[in-house]
């Protein structure tokens, strides 16, 4: 797409001479960094100062240690997408023990 001009768009320009155009390269993309195994806070600050919305996720889990730990991101981390786009965390959730 064209973004802008020289000359401007509605002036003259002589027969031969040069027309610069200027052309959008589209949306640019970030890399999502790779938050799974850090805490559910940290993960999220990363992704936010990085242009990213973050989505929270639970999992169900029974080991004590995935507890509040990321455990899968979407999309995956070190891919590229759209700053401002949104970034899925799964985060484990001890069950309770009964």
């Amino acid at each position: 797409m064209v973004i802008d001009q020289q000359p401007k768009g509605s002036s003259s320009a002589a027969r031969g001479s040069t027309v610069i155009l200027y052309v959008s390269k589209g949306p640019s993309t970030s890399t999502v960094p790779d938050v799974t195994s850090q805490d559910e806070a940290s993960a999220r600050a990363t992704l936010e100062q990085s242009g990213f919305v973050v989505n929270v996720q639970n999992q169900d889990v029974t080991d004590p240690s995935q507890d509040g730990i990321v455990l899968d991101e979407i999309p995956a981390g070190n891919t590229q997408a759209k700053p401002g786009s949104t970034v899925t965390i799964v985060v484990g959730r001890l069950l309770p023990q009964q």
